[in-house]
């Protein structure tokens, strides 16, 4: 039987909070509430955002720039602290899940936490669910061989400034004749933010820089977590919960709060 994915996808609470009690409270809300909510979580069903920034040089500070060991990557590879090697070039709000079969969380419980629930992958799927395209810092350009990263840095300018340059195609359709053709220069100008679109949603939201050269159970060695997202906050039912994962002297103390759950029970063992 293959180890290497899960037929479930699991999402882990409570990375930030100081105490396993905290962490357990929170685990149990969310279960009663039925959503996974990205933040603020002062609601649910909010809808997607996404946030583009320009890249600043390396040794300067970033506003968001995150933990100590992002840092030291950027200084390392010579990265820009907002960029997409540094996963901060397009900041959006997403609910993320981890593909790991049960067995082998160890890795994965030790960088988030050790409370966490999982439910059926297809089931996900179909909310909108997806796995990230992840990318190594080191790879290159196919066409020019260039750094990856960079190539995408200027693409990702590029598309934004094609964006704001096209207001300029809302003077009279007189003034710029487009030969040949039966499209006029709104519905140009709607096809631009279209691909944008296209590019933001689909595609650049979806990207995952890494570290190749870390070992497998740095914190900064994103490709070990086998990330799927959502933009939009997820919501689910008592009866979609395939796996509660918490610590083994939480269980009686679960069982009472939640009587009503039947299904999986793991206990976490977080090194």
């Amino acid at each position: 039987m293959q180890r290497y994915i899960s037929k479930e996808l699991t999402h882990f609470v409570g990375r930030g909070l100081p105490t396993e009690e905290d962490k357990y409270n929170l685990l149990v809300k969310i279960i009663r509430g039925g959503w996974l909510t990205y933040p603020p979580h002062d609601k649910q069903g909010k809808p997607p955002k996404l946030t583009f920034k320009n890249a600043v040089p390396i040794n300067e500070k970033a506003s968001g720039e995150g933990k100590s060991f992002e840092k030291e990557l950027r200084l390392r590879r010579n990265i820009k602290a907002t960029s997409f090697e540094d996963n901060n070039l397009y900041n959006a709000n997403m609910v993320c899940f981890c593909d790991i079969p049960v067995g082998d969380l160890a890795i994965h419980m030790k960088k988030y936490s050790g409370f966490g629930l999982a439910f059926n992958k297809e089931l996900l799927a179909k909310k909108g669910v997806r796995p990230v395209n992840y990318i190594p810092i080191g790879a290159r350009n196919v066409g020019t061989r260039e750094p990856l990263g960079g190539y995408l840095n200027e693409m990702a300018r590029l598309v934004e400034s094609t964006a704001d340059q096209s207001s300029y195609l809302s003077r009279a359709e007189s003034d710029f004749p487009v030969q040949g053709t039966e499209i006029s220069l709104d519905q140009i100008k709607e096809n631009i933010e279209k691909g944008r679109q296209l590019l933001l949603w689909e595609w650049f939201s979806f990207i995952k820089f890494f570290d190749e050269l870390l070992p497998d159970d740095d914190e900064g060695n994103y490709y070990f977590e086998r990330e799927w997202r959502s933009l939009y906050d997820v919501d689910f039912a008592f009866a979609d919960i395939r796996r509660i994962i918490l610590p083994e002297e939480y269980a009686t103390r679960f069982r009472d709060d939640l009587p009503e759950y039947c299904g999986e029970l793991v206990f976490s063992h977080v090194p």
